[in-house]
């Protein structure tokens, strides 16, 4: 069994890949920068992840 600890860097990282996969499936670059249409849970998720 996973401490706590373990599986929050594994929900970390969860959250991290479906990020990465939105942007390269549907990121869209614009100059320097890569644009990615989310849904409000999906921002709440990389907001979470990036803590």
């Amino acid at each position: 069994m996973a401490s706590p600890h373990a599986y929050g860097l594994r929900l970390d990282a969860a959250e991290l890949a479906f990020i990465g996969l939105a942007i390269s499936s549907c990121g869209v670059w614009d100059g320097e920068e890569v644009v990615v249409d989310l849904d409000v849970v999906q921002i709440a998720a990389a907001l979470q992840a990036a803590r």
